[in-house]
């Protein structure tokens, strides 16, 4: 799989992330940032960031040249507010894992089709200065 297909993947869950029109505890959008940028986070609220963790590629056959593409998109969630239980943090947490269930699929762009194959998330935990849970969303797709 080629790095324009793995960038489609990437926003094909962006996408997906935009399209829930999440909101924070002040109703408020939740902003997402592209993972690895130097973004200046929110000093209240919640927002989180969509981390691509692309890692395997195999051969379906050896003849035809089409591959089974796996990998995990790491959805990280912050919230400033670290003392009480972060139940923003989680209802947010519960809205993605509820569109990223098992079996279903994106194909918002033509080369790529994306399945959901399963989402965990951890123990949301202090780090820094904010509450922080990851989802990641374990996905293939077929090129």
């Amino acid at each position: 799989m080629g790095t324009a297909n793995y960038l489609n993947v990437l926003k094909t869950f962006t996408k997906a992330v935009d399209d829930l029109a999440l909101t924070d505890s002040n109703s408020d959008a939740i902003t997402f940032y592209p993972g690895n940028t130097d973004a200046e986070p929110p000093s209240s609220g919640q927002w989180g960031e969509i981390n691509m963790l692309p890692h395997d590629s195999d051969p379906l056959s050896k003849t035809d040249g089409a591959h089974e593409n796996n990998g995990i998109c790491q959805v990280s969630l912050y919230d400033a507010e670290t003392g009480a239980m972060p139940t923003a943090l989680m209802t947010l947490a519960d809205s993605l894992a509820d569109e990223f269930k098992h079996g279903k699929s994106y194909e918002h762009f033509t080369d790529v089709k994306v399945f959901i194959q399963r989402v965990s998330l951890s123990a949301p935990r202090v780090v820094g200065r904010y509450f922080q849970a990851d989802l990641s969303v374990y996905w293939t797709c077929y090129t």
